[in-house]
Formats: structure tokens, sequence, C-alpha cells
């Protein structure tokens, strides 16, 4: 299911914004028997955009844009492994990012500057049994500006800029290992 909403809020200011959503994740759970054995995959993605634009002159334009995607497989099942009570009946594994960026573009006859700026956190998990798992993490800055010099319709020069910084997370819930006799 998915959504789309777009217009001006002013002469010089619009907006625009979607979400979707699966659900087959919601539906998928109400047709497996109590006593199913085997598991099954249930797909969910979620995305969602916002996009303002703000032209207050003929020559600057600015843009806000806000990116949400969200993707998960988790496998589902109604009873737990008799080899290992400890992994129980969940396995999830989730891959989103959530992004920001501001980008101003500046036009004036042969010139024309376009600068953005941004951050994207970027996020994995793997999750087995609620007790082991696996998450790592990325936060990213990222800084780009290009200008360029129209000097015919042929020929554009251009030079610019590109600056990233990121730093990453990892987290590991491995649990102890069995004693003997275990599973």
């Amino acid at each position: 299911a998915n959504v789309v909403l777009e217009g001006p809020i002013t002469d010089t200011l619009s907006i625009a914004g979607a979400y979707r959503r699966s659900y087959i994740d919601l539906i998928l759970p109400l047709f497996l028997k109590d006593d199913s054995p085997s598991f099954t995959v249930a797909p969910r993605y979620d995305d969602a955009q916002l996009k303002l634009t703000w032209k207050p002159n003929g020559k600057n334009t600015f843009q806000l844009l806000g990116l949400h995607s969200q993707d998960a497989l988790q496998l589902v099942t109604r009873s737990s492994f008799s080899g290992d009570p400890t992994i129980g009946r969940d396995f999830r594994n989730e891959t989103g990012f959530n992004q920001a960026r501001l980008r101003h573009t500046y036009v004036d006859g042969a010139w024309r500057v376009d600068t953005i700026g941004g951050f994207d956190r970027t996020e994995v998990d793997l999750n087995i049994g609620g007790q082991r798992g696996l998450t790592l993490g990325a936060n990213t800055w990222a800084l780009r500006s290009t200008a360029e010099l129209r000097l015919a319709d042929w020929i554009t020069p251009a030079v610019g800029v590109d600056w990233t910084y990121t730093s990453g997370t990892i987290r590991a819930a491995l649990g102890r290992p069995p004693r003997e006799g275990e599973p």
C-alpha cells in the first residue's frame, strides 16, 4: 500500500511526501497452524520520503529531503526447535537507513553552483532467537559542492569537492557455548 501527496504551500514553497508499506508479514501468521514445525518467510518493507522545496528568487533553490527505508525478513513458526530450545521461534534480519539532505542550487547566467550536505544512518540487524545476533551500524556525514561554467552548448567545465566522514559500530551477542551434553 502506498500514498503520495504533493503540492504548493506558498508561491515559493512546496512539499512532497510519500509512504509505502508491505503487509504480508501481518497477514501470513493468521494462516499458520499452531503445530506447524516449518518456517515461513514473512518479508516486510516500508519506505518514506519528504521533500520541501523553497525558491526565494530566480537564482536560488533550496531543498530539504528526508528519506527512510526499513526492510525485514522474519522467519515465522508456531513451534520451537526441539534440538535447541534457546533459539526459540524468532529469526529476523533487518536492514534500514535514514537520510537527511540539504541542497542549495545557485544559477546565474552561465554559472551553476550545486551544494549538497547530508547525514545518513544505516543499520543491519540480524537477530537469532532474541538472545543471539549481530548489529552493524554506520553514521555518514557528507558534503559535495560542484561549480560549472557553461562556455558553449558543447563545453561546460566543472570543478568540485567531495567530503565524507563515516563512523561505525558493531555489536555481537553470541551467547555462551553449550556445556557438554547440552544442545
